[in-house]
């Protein structure tokens, strides 16, 4: 009994050494995560008094720019008054609505855009709108 209780305390001070020894390195290499911050000038206002509806898809390319996808009929009424006819003229000076593929550089400027149901592209399950034409 008693060999069988020095060679219990000896197991359990090897495990305890070797665990010691494997958790002191672990703890000096973990590494913390990211912290991201909001830059609130990110990205600059879009040309022409663009407004964008809800944001479904972002991705960066190769070259680090941002390409955003929206969905244009989510934008209000009170919100895209230049893309809203009465007549042939439209009922107000301000906003219009972008086209749904927007891609910026790194500092936040539109570097392109394009699609929509006016230019022959339509997003999956985007509502027509009689009032966005050419």
């Amino acid at each position: 009994m008693k060999r069988f209780m020095v060679c219990l305390v000896t197991a359990s001070a090897a495990v305890i050494a070797v665990s010691q020894r494997h958790v002191a390195p672990l703890g000096a290499q973990a590494r913390q995560a990211p912290i991201f911050e909001v830059d609130p000038f990110w990205p600059k206002p879009l040309p022409n008094h663009w407004v964008t509806g809800s944001t479904i898809g972002l991705s960066l390319d190769a070259k680090d720019n941002v390409w955003i996808i929206h969905r244009p009929g989510t934008v209000e009424d009170n919100l895209r008054a230049a893309d809203i006819k009465m007549g042939d003229r439209p009922i107000g000076e301000c906003c219009k609505v972008a086209p749904p593929v927007l891609v910026y550089d790194q500092a936040g400027n539109l570097i392109k855009s394009w699609g929509g149901a006016w230019s022959g592209l339509r997003l999956a399950g985007e509502q027509s709108r009689p009032d966005h034409r050419p």
